[in-house]
């Protein structure tokens, strides 16, 4: 019976050797019940740091902390400030939502670098002053500009392209500006005397925004070449495009398009992405109407299966059907795309393919129109 009694201490013996000697057991810092708070973030630095226990103060040379919250923690900077230089040194922290100090970063300055602008917890840096709304005419100014912009349309966006953003004073804020200003208030008053007719209401605000005669290049698409690709993917005969107007934050050349089959409060334009050189009608329905496009939908349920990728990923509809969609989808701007199939089962959307390989027939079962697999490969 002794025998057998040491039998599982010698095992244990075995694998703490093989284990170099250690087990080790990690208890979460934080529960569910407790979530992160700026305050907390800040104490268990200092409880770790004590060096930063004076900070704040107004005691030359002054000393500040500043915070940015991210999804996951916070980041947290604290700032040495100095007279003719606003930021002798910087220290950075990032602490996530278990209270756990997962990176620590320092920022000195050299006499000739120049400083003033808003400086950024995330980067340990004096952070770029970038317009960070997509959409909206409420203006949103700060070091964190959108990788990505969604092709959804609202009233407005159109002047987003005469707003700027700058520091002042030592802060990113708008800068006034009054080509956005007189934009703005058009849109405004659209707004007020066009509220019972959602088509008015388009047709007034793409009068909102004017530019000179000289075509416009933005990026790596011109006016005329986005106009081009737009004629080819989205009219048909008797129908017609409007002059277009560039989109800075989502990279799209957008074509108020007169088409032949309208729907109910919606104003549809041509949309052409910069960034895959496709096209698709943007309904821009407003009230209770529901958009019929698959895009959105697509997106999220990519954004689900390739969450690393759910701030970035965009998608392009180039067929579509009540059931069955075939298009484009690209998981961050500059890299390749691939292609994907997408059915409706049981009424819900599903991916059924995507990829940059070769297309299966067998997709077929799902009942794809023909045009949506022609260039499908027999395994």
């Amino acid at each position: 019976m002794k025998t057998k009694s040491l039998l599982p201490i010698t095992i244990l013996t075995i694998l703490l050797c093989l284990g170099g000697g250690y087990l080790y057991f990690k208890e979460p810092k934080n529960s569910a019940s407790e979530p992160m708070t700026e305050s907390t973030a800040i104490e268990t630095i200092k409880n770790e740091f004590p060096e930063f226990k004076e900070y704040p103060s107004d005691a030359l040379p002054p000393k500040s902390i500043k915070t940015e919250k991210a999804s996951d923690g916070w980041h947290v900077a604290f700032v040495q400030e100095g007279s003719g230089r606003p930021i002798l040194s910087a220290t950075c922290f990032f602490v996530d939502d278990e209270k756990n100090i997962m990176s620590k970063k320092t920022y000195n300055p050299s006499a000739e670098e120049d400083s003033t602008a808003e400086f950024s917890p995330m980067t340990c840096s004096p952070g770029a002053c970038s317009l960070e709304n997509c959409h909206g005419l409420n203006i949103k100014c700060g070091s964190n500009p959108p990788d990505m912009c969604t092709e959804m349309y609202e009233i407005g966006d159109n002047c987003l392209q005469y707003a700027e953003c700058g520091v002042q004073n030592g802060k990113c804020q708008q800068v006034e500006n009054p080509q956005f200003t007189q934009c703005a208030s058009c849109v405004e008053t659209c707004k007020d005397t066009n509220k019972d007719n959602n088509t008015q209401l388009f047709e007034c605000e793409s009068t909102c925004s004017t530019r000179g005669g000289q075509e416009e290049v933005t990026g790596s698409l011109s006016e005329s070449e986005a106009r081009a690709i737009a004629e080819e993917s989205c009219i048909k005969g008797g129908e017609s495009l409007a002059p277009g107007y560039y989109n800075e934050n989502s990279k799209t050349w957008w074509f108020d398009a007169n088409l032949n089959a309208t729907r109910e409060g919606c104003n549809p334009a041509c949309v052409v992405s910069e960034v895959t050189e496709l096209a698709e009608i943007n309904w821009r329905c407003t009230g209770l109407i529901e958009p019929m496009g698959s895009s959105e939908e697509i997106k999220n349920l990519f954004a689900e299966k390739y969450p690393d990728y759910a701030a970035t990923v965009a998608v392009s509809v180039d067929n579509e059907t009540e059931d069955f969609s075939r298009g484009s989808v690209i998981f961050e701007a500059g890299a390749p795309g691939g292609i994907f199939l997408a059915a409706k089962v049981d009424g819900t959307w599903q991916i059924v393919f995507d990829g940059n390989g070769q297309i299966p027939c067998d997709l077929s079962t799902y009942g794809f129109p023909d045009d949506m697999l022609a260039d499908c490969s027999e395994k």
